[in-house]
């Protein structure tokens, strides 16, 4: 392995450590190290992009999906991310925009279900909420894969808070 590679990953590693202990200013700085050695190390922008989402600076977060994507463009958890943060901002075409393309890429990816679902029921659109409410590939095995797995889920929870009842009128039914 090259020493640079290694380098950033060491530096994309402690910044998953940093981030999950909410230590979110030293997460960014790794994850900003990371990107300096590797400037096309998707899955840094894309964790500094969570970062900055749990810091509620979703314009920064925005961007940094936003590079992730360009590095590349197969990222489903990118294009969620960013899908979530423009829902938290409210832009919520866009938001379904995203999270259909999360979906393009992998229709089992249940945090683009649940994220499309809650932009949809802000709209008003209580049908294609439900249906993704109601997804059989509505699935939280992801989960259990991923290191940042807690920051992703507390960002739909944050979303969710936003627009509460859907939960509540999808899973009653």
């Amino acid at each position: 392995m090259q020493p640079e590679l290694s380098d950033a990953r060491a530096y994309n590693g402690r910044g998953i450590t940093y981030l999950k202990k909410g230590q979110y200013n030293q997460a960014i700085s790794d994850f900003t190290k990371a990107l300096e050695i590797i400037p096309r190390f998707a899955e840094a922008y894309n964790n500094r992009g969570l970062a900055y989402s749990k810091k509620g600076q979703y314009d920064k977060a925005i961007s940094d999906f936003t590079k992730a994507l360009e590095t590349n463009p197969r990222y489903a958890m990118a294009y969620s991310g960013r899908g979530l943060a423009y829902a938290i901002k409210g832009k919520y075409d866009k938001a379904i925009s995203d999270f259909n393309m999360a979906l393009e890429i992998n229709p089992r990816f249940g945090p683009a279900y649940i994220g499309r679902g809650l932009a949809y029921f802000e709209k008003g659109q209580y049908d294609k909420a439900w249906e993704d409410g109601r997804c059989p590939e509505f699935s939280w095995k992801w989960l259990v894969a991923t290191d940042i797995k807690h920051h992703y889920f507390s960002l739909v929870n944050q979303f969710s808070r936003l627009c509460g009842r859907f939960f509540s009128s999808v899973f009653a039914l």
